[in-house]
Order: C-alpha cells, then sequence, then structure tokens
C-alpha cells in the first residue's frame, strides 16, 4: 500500500513537472516573439554578451561625463580629454576635475578685476588681458599656464602658484602634467579625438538617453520575470509539496526503526 501511495504521488509530481515543462516553453515563445515583433532575431543574445560591457561602460561614460559638466560647469568635450590625459598621466580624473573647475573660478575672477584671483597668474606672467584673449578656452588657457610651468624649476614657488590657481591639494599633484608644456596638452587631444573618445553635448544627451532606455528595459524585463514566476508558482509548489510528500512516504515505507527493505522481506 505504502508503495502504491508513492507511486501515485511520483506520477503526480511528474504530471506538474510536465506542466510546469510546458509553461515555461510557452514563456520563451512569448519571449521569442517580443523580441521579434522589434526585430531582432537569433544571434541577439550572443551579440549582447559580447557587447554589454563595452556598450554598458561607453553610456556610464558619457552620463558621467553630462553629471560632471552640469556640476563643474566645464564643456563635456573639455572634460572628455581631461579623462584621457587623467588616464594617461596616472592623475585621478577627480583631482584633474577638480583642479579645472578651480583654475575656471580663478580665471573669472581675474578676468573681472579681482586682484587675489590675478596673483597667481601674475606670478607664472599671465595677465588678466592674456586670459581674456583666450575666450572660453579652459582648455587653452591651461595651455598656457602649462608653458609657464615647463619652464619654471621645481620647487616651493612653483607648488605655490599651483595650489594658488588650482586648489591647495590639487595643484601640487597637476605639477607633472602641467610640466610637460602646451604641447603635450595638445597631443592628448588630439589622441583622445583620433581615438572618437571626446564626446560633444549631443553625445552625451545620446548617451543619457541610452541610458533612460536601459533602465526602461531592464524594469520590463523584470516585470516580465515577476509576471513568470507568478504564473508558475502554483506548479511549483504543487512540486514541491509533492516531492516532500513522497519523501515522507518513502520514509515510513523504509520503517521508522531502522530497518532496511531486506530485513522487512526476511520478516515476512
Amino acid at each position: 500500500e505504502a508503495l502504491r501511495q508513492i507511486e501515485a504521488r511520483m506520477q503526480q509530481t511528474a504530471t506538474k513537472g510536465h506542466e510546469m515543462s510546458d509553461q515555461l516553453a510557452a514563456a520563451s515563445d512569448r519571449i521569442k516573439q517580443a523580441f521579434g515583433a522589434i526585430g531582432i532575431g537569433v544571434g541577439f543574445a550572443e551579440v549582447v554578451s559580447k557587447m554589454k560591457e563595452m556598450i554598458s561602460s561607453s553610456i556610464e561614460l558619457g552620463v558621467e561625463i553630462g553629471h560632471l559638466s552640469q556640476q563643474t560647469g566645464i564643456s563635456a568635450e573639455n572634460l572628455s580629454v581631461l579623462k584621457y590625459a587623467a588616464a594617461e598621466t596616472g592623475i585621478g580624473f577627480d583631482t584633474l576635475t577638480k583642479g579645472f573647475k578651480k583654475l575656471s573660478i580663478e580665471v573669472d575672477g581675474a578676468v573681472n578685476g579681482s586682484a587675489t584671483a590675478e596673483k597667481g597668474f601674475s606670478r607664472l606672467g599671465i595677465s588678466a588681458a592674456d586670459l581674456r584673449a583666450k575666450g572660453n578656452d579652459m582648455y587653452g588657457i591651461m595651455g598656457l599656464i602649462a608653458d609657464k610651468f615647463k619652464e619654471m624649476p621645481d620647487g616651493i614657488t612653483k607648488s605655490a602658484i599651483a595650489s594658488e590657481i588650482f586648489g591647495a591639494r590639487m595643484g601640487s599633484q597637476l605639477i607633472p602634467l602641467l610640466n610637460q608644456g602646451s604641447e603635450a596638452l595638445v597631443r592628448m587631444r588630439t589622441e583622445a579625438e583620433s581615438l572618437g573618445i571626446v564626446l560633444d553635448e549631443k553625445g552625451v544627451q545620446k548617451m543619457e538617453e541610452m541610458h533612460q532606455s536601459t533602465v526602461k528595459l531592464q524594469g520590463a524585463l523584470q516585470g516580465l520575470g515577476l509576471e513568470l514566476s507568478s504564473d508558475l508558482s502554483p506548479a511549483l509548489q504543487d512540486i514541491a509539496t509533492g516531492l516532500s510528500t513522497a519523501i515522507i512516504k518513502m520514509k515510513e515505507w523504509l520503517g521508522l526503526n531502522g530497518k532496511s527493505p531486506a530485513d522487512q522481506s526476511h520478516q515476512a
């Protein structure tokens, strides 16, 4: 009798397993139809698997550049070049960005008559007129400063001037880059542009739009997963219950006194 109960329970479990398999197949078909409706054919998963990291990092970079541009007032183009310069020189991008932001504040003060802001530039032999001549080209102004630093000997004076213009903490860290002069800064910009990693405002906007689309897609897939889990939940619960009952019946059949099936057959 116990064996018949176990067999019946296992048959019910197998039936539920087939039902779940059918539901999974139906869910798979629904997913394929959904991708097919938007023109994504076979092989999409393989392509996404290989390109996911590259696309994700590109989107993250665009969003990061966009946010920093809004926070610091530095153009997306200049931030893109600074990102490359930071990677090449080993200077932290955060340090370079903060230093560039401090520079923009000092330049604004100097061209508008602030004696305090003008002090650091005058020690380099750079006048307010020289700064005005560069207009809003902050990267060009940095090149102008770099040429002056390249001519100066390393020491306390150079560190003090760097701190005045770029900030107390950032200035000294930027000296190795500034010591290379404007030629190195121009080279880095040219290299970054040739590599296609300089983002303009339109490029940043596209990356932000892709980021928003990715978030929406992730939300849609998560919603699909929740829906499928809800649909499959009854079958999974029945299977779990069936297996638990079968195991209990098996234990009962083996006997709670520890006797094996062979012992029980000898007793019979």
